[in-house]
């Protein structure tokens, strides 16, 4: 007695990949900044240029968007910010990964630091973490209707099949005023961002992506005897 099956195409995520890159660099204070006297903070965020994955091998470029706060000699209560990017490269020999398998990259940069060389020159340095996850896309039969005469145990499944993937920037401009009562704007010196509510789905074969941005600015004030305020 033969079975009717048909064949359908599932996506497998396989192991993710991991891959670390240094990144360090050489900065001169900007000849409208002071002299630095000490570091305070330094924070960066990796941005991916370009991510293949062809013939076994796995290379990445992008960079390292930093800023490092500081405060200036000769005042207490001023600081100052100097921003700049690291680029960065790797490739590493990876093994089951074929030309045109899907690979979905991430990348983030949890380590930044620097040091002060003199006055006038700084030493900055970062570690870059990618992650890449491989899909694998294979062909699996499934049973099409219950065959007469044979007892089969069912059981509900889901699966997926990756189509397509892409990643795009979207670029927003928004302004903001400050509260009354609140000091003019000197200098931003640093900013976080979060995204919350993300959701994605998929309309007329268009994907609808909505969520909030929620900011967080650490500014200095115009008058040069007031501290940095959020």
């Amino acid at each position: 007695m033969q079975m009717e099956t048909n064949e359908i195409m599932i996506s497998r995520k396989r192991e993710p990949l991991k891959l670390e890159i240094p990144a360090e660099g050489t900065v001169l204070v900007p000849d409208i900044k002071p002299d630095v006297a000490e570091i305070l903070e330094v924070v960066g965020r990796a941005v991916l240029d370009k991510a293949d994955c062809e013939n076994g091998r796995l290379s990445v470029s992008g960079r390292i968007l930093y800023t490092v706060l500081y405060r200036p000699e000769d005042t207490e209560s001023v600081l100052c910010a100097i921003s700049g990017s690291l680029p960065f490269s790797g490739m590493e020999t990876v093994q089951g990964i074929q030309e045109g398998m899907p690979v979905h990259f991430s990348c983030s940069a949890p380590f930044n630091e620097a040091s002060v060389l003199n006055s006038r020159k700084l030493s900055v340095r970062g570690v870059v973490e990618i992650t890449a996850v491989p899909y694998e896309n294979e062909k699996v039969s499934v049973l099409a209707s219950d065959a007469e005469g044979i007892c089969a145990q069912k059981q509900k499944t889901e699966g997926f099949a990756l189509v397509a993937e892409t990643q795009n920037r979207i670029h927003l401009t928004e302004r903001f005023s400050l509260p009354n009562g609140e000091l003019p704007i000197r200098e931003i010196l640093l900013y976080e961002s979060t995204v919350r509510d993300f959701s994605v789905k998929v309309v007329d074969n268009k994907a609808v992506i909505k969520g909030e941005i929620h900011m967080c600015f650490l500014y200095q004030p115009e008058d040069s005897f007031s501290p940095a305020s959020f």
